[in-house]
């Protein structure tokens, strides 16, 4: 797989860029952890299979997905999470 192709290691990329430059190893390997465990339960909770067209039920799910992200967002900027 080309690094053009991997777009989970292009988003931890810039996502560590925002993490304390004095984070030891240990919690940068921890918070990697979490954000490909993040990665792999949004993939998990997608459920549409290669070839497969979206159903109603499917882009309710994907709309929830991005409430409850843009919601985790607020909360950041707010100072809540």
């Amino acid at each position: 797989m080309s690094n053009a192709e991997k777009l989970i290691a292009a988003g931890w990329a810039q996502y560590v860029e925002a993490l304390p430059a004095n984070a030891s190893s240990a919690q940068l390997r921890v918070t990697r952890r979490a954000f490909y465990a993040g990665a792999a339960l949004l993939l998990a909770l997608s459920g549409l299979d290669p070839g497969e067209e979206p159903t109603g039920a499917f882009m309710a799910r994907m709309a929830a997905i991005q409430r409850e992200l843009m919601e985790f967002a607020a909360d950041i900027g707010a100072g809540r999470a």
